[in-house]
């Protein structure tokens, strides 16, 4: 059902928007949600009368779940989305408390914001290309002349002051404006007691190290874990951490069967087990009622571990994007979205793991009897192209297309189910056991 109202949904934005559709699909789930696009082109009458041609291609989310991991927030977009509720249930805006901004107690009855009241004064794409501070720094030159703050106060850039003793009719006013600045500030005021505002410690060459293969994944987390201050650690912090590292070296894990192997996760797992005894995901809350019992705690631990190592197979069996690396001066990490443009633009190579999906004989008559084999040598993504990703985008995704499209002049849109931050990643993977939410 939520694959159906998936297709319904985006099948109206195309025909709205006058696009004509060819789909392709990277990924076993979005092949299963881009024939169900195509089947709904015959009940879909304006799709006729539509003439600007669109490659619509279908990715899963959980191919590269890198950049949903990160876990240093850059800019204010993943500040914000990273530290504040969503606005209501698997809403993609976030609930911005207000009270502070009018000077009201908890006790009052004060109704949240959002990010859609603020988009026409500081729009989306600032917010996912610049910092907090740079934020901040422009919305408080642009007030500069209608705040009736102490001038030392505001040029300390203290926003919580800032906020507290600007006017009210100025906030009233500029209503848009300083609300960005409220969640801003709550964001901020989240973070700094957060356990999850900072990776001190991560040694970049034991990174690297992994990639030559003379040190597993679980001993370079290991590692890791044991080089951050002990009131940074979370178990949020720790699943981040091993999603964002077993989607990044994927098959290149090193085999789980040896000695030392073993004696690197049960480290892990003594870890996890402690971590889960103040649990900030919700794993045990989902899992159990009352007070969990140790021997809980081990099993969860256990199936923890063995859903976050699942993750490195998931590109198993691709050849053109089985990998994340890219070796053209020094390792680096080159995102799935950058890989599949860069195949369907830049290169005249078969593409073997991104799949066509016919519409019927029509189809079949256009690109001939290589429609029957996995790889293909016509279609191809090209002209317009609309990525889709099952499961949701990441805000690192969104800032990247933005520069692309400036970049290239190429006509590339992206989207998805959902708007992910880690924590909302986290809660996919872990709690509701469903990556893509459909």
């Amino acid at each position: 059902q939520r694959r159906v109202a998936i297709t319904g949904d985006l099948g109206g934005m195309l025909d709205d928007l006058g696009m004509v559709e060819e789909c392709y699909s990277v990924g076993r789930l979005s092949r299963v949600v881009a024939n169900q696009l195509v089947a709904t082109v015959n009940s879909r009458p304006e799709r006729r009368t539509n003439v600007e041609r669109w490659s619509v291609v279908f990715v899963d989310r959980t191919l590269d779940l890198f950049t949903g991991t990160v876990l240093n927030p850059e800019t204010a977009a993943e500040l914000v989305y990273g530290n504040l509720e969503p606005l209501y249930g698997d809403s993609n805006d976030v609930r911005i408390p207000l009270a502070q901004l009018f000077n009201k107690s908890e006790d009052d009855f004060v109704i949240d914001g959002c990010l859609a009241d603020s988009k026409g004064e500081v729009p989306m794409s600032e917010l996912v290309q610049q910092s907090s501070e740079d934020i901040v720094l422009q919305i408080l030159d642009t007030l500069a002349n209608k705040l009736q703050v102490d001038p030392e106060i505001l040029n300390s850039g203290n926003l919580r002051e800032i906020l507290a003793e600007a006017d009210t009719f100025s906030k009233y006013e500029n209503f848009e404006k300083f609300q960005i600045l409220a969640a801003i500030s709550a964001s901020q005021s989240i973070a700094d007691t957060s356990k999850m505002d900072s990776v001190a410690g991560i040694d970049q060459s034991l990174f690297w190290t992994a990639l030559e293969g003379s040190i597993s994944v679980p001993q370079l987390a290991n590692s890791i874990l044991a080089g951050c201050p002990p009131d940074k650690l979370s178990l949020s912090f720790t699943l981040a951490l091993l999603v964002h590292l077993y989607t990044f070296f994927g098959d290149l894990a090193v085999d789980d069967t040896s000695d030392f192997e073993e004696i690197e996760e049960a480290r892990l797992h003594d870890t996890i087990f402690k971590q889960l005894q103040s649990d900030d995901v919700g794993v045990i809350r989902n899992a159990t009622n009352g007070v969990p019992q140790p021997e809980t705690l081990h099993n969860t631990a256990d199936d923890l571990i063995r859903k976050v190592k699942s993750l490195s197979e998931e590109r198993a069996g691709m050849s053109q994007i089985s990998s994340l690396l890219t070796q053209v001066s020094s390792p680096s990490y080159k995102s799935l979205l950058e890989r599949i443009l860069e195949l369907s633009y830049d290169t005249t190579d078969d593409l073997s793991d991104v799949e066509y999906r016919s519409g019927g004989l029509r189809d079949l008559l256009k690109t001939g009897l290589g429609l029957f084999t996995r790889a293909v040598a016509k279609p191809r993504p090209s002209g317009n192209v609309l990525v889709y990703v099952v499961g949701g985008i990441t805000l690192k995704e969104v800032a990247w297309i933005e520069d692309y499209r400036k970049r290239t002049k190429r006509n590339v849109l992206l989207a998805g189910n959902a708007v992910l931050s880690r924590q909302r990643l986290l809660h996919k993977l872990f709690v509701l056991d469903n990556a893509f939410g459909v």
